[in-house]
């Protein structure tokens, strides 16, 4: 498996939307093909709901976050998922991780 791009998030506030940003690859971004969010609590794939571009997820779906903690996943074939965890308290935190739950970034 091959190593994902690490994501960003901007806008985690309540009553903001998802936006994700990373160093482009275009092979990943061309073979990303699942999004969920905590871990299946929201029905189904989100796939439909993000515009793809050149470094950048952004989510055009009519929801908005809430004061929860949030789990996104995002599946590429032959790519390893890129899992980015945080919750909107006042002190958020902000990680990146891997299928495997390791740490790999912030």
């Amino acid at each position: 498996m091959l190593e994902a791009p690490e994501l960003t998030v901007l806008n985690a506030q309540v009553g903001g939307t998802p936006k994700f940003t990373f160093e482009d690859n275009p092979d990943w971004r061309s073979k990303l093909h699942r999004i969920t969010v905590n871990e299946g609590g929201l029905e189904g794939d989100l796939m439909e709901e993000f515009i793809i571009s050149e470094g950048e997820l952004t989510y055009i779906g009519s929801g908005e976050y809430g004061a929860l903690t949030y789990v996104w996943t995002f599946s590429a074939t032959g790519y390893k998922d890129v899992v980015v965890s945080f919750d909107l308290s006042p002190s958020a935190t902000f990680r990146t991780m891997d299928s495997n739950s390791l740490l790999q970034g912030k």
